[in-house]
């Protein structure tokens, strides 16, 4: 018994850190095309010196956009290596800091996909979080939703993404408006292996694993709700 929860904890790790590392991979490959594009299509003039800087420019930052997304695999590996340490180091920010971080990552893929971003950050309390673990968190919430959008083909996509200081806590809204969960599974969507997904699409671990980051590593809360036309996660974390 004890060898078996061992390789189903082995599984679940192996499978969360493939559900983080998709979406870096996909960023990093996209720019890659990018940079072949503009090498192979001449569109700067190498005979002036306007176009060598311009060529000059536009390299520096997609490498620099890559060097960014191998990071954080790099540092996915780290977060889940550490995963069940309690030495970890916490880090004193505002939670506008992990969620811009997010969207570096996914950002482009969202825009790819005509997936459209609203945000409305309130919250300047600081907090002292494990900041790529709550990355983790979010960018496991909107690559659900981008999920959602693209398996029903929906042309009118939005996420809003809201923080806003409570007495003593920080609040995290994230809504989008790509359907509603069944009131019969919203009790269900953050136990191991409960996936609302196609089998084929989904692991239901990646709420699991952000339920145990927010509630035993961060003390906080996490829960979802349906209002209007879809679905609003929110995470409460105590300030300092």
């Amino acid at each position: 018994m004890e060898i078996q929860s061992r390789f189903a904890a082995m599984g679940e790790m192996l499978n969360m850190i493939a559900h983080q590392w998709r979406q870096p991979l996909a960023s990093i490959g996209t720019v890659s095309f990018n940079l072949k594009y503009k090498l192979l299509s001449g569109k700067f003039d190498l005979e002036t010196k306007k176009g060598r800087d311009e060529q000059l420019s536009f390299f520096s930052k997609k490498l620099d956009e890559i060097e960014f997304y191998v990071q954080n695999l790099t540092t996915t590996i780290d977060d889940f290596r550490n995963f069940y340490k309690t030495d970890k180091t916490l880090t004193n920010t505002t939670i506008e800091n992990p969620i811009k971080n997010t969207l570096k990552i996914i950002q482009k893929d969202l825009q790819t996909n005509n997936i459209d971003i609203k945000l409305d950050f309130k919250s300047q309390s600081n907090i002292k979080i494990y900041k790529n673990e709550i990355v983790h968190v979010i960018l496991n919430i909107l690559k659900n939703a981008q999920d959602k959008f693209l398996e029903k083909k929906m042309k009118n996509a939005k996420i809003e993404i809201s923080t806003k200081d409570l007495e003593k806590s920080i609040k995290i809204d994230i809504y989008d408006n790509g359907g509603k969960i069944k009131d019969e599974n919203l009790d269900f969507i953050f136990e191991p292996y409960f996936s609302t997904k196609k089998e084929k699409n989904g692991t239901g671990i990646g709420l699991y694993m952000s339920k145990i980051i927010i509630e035993n590593n961060h003390h906080g809360k996490i829960y979802a709700t349906n209002i209007k036309e879809g679905v609003c996660f929110s995470i409460i974390l105590d300030c300092m």
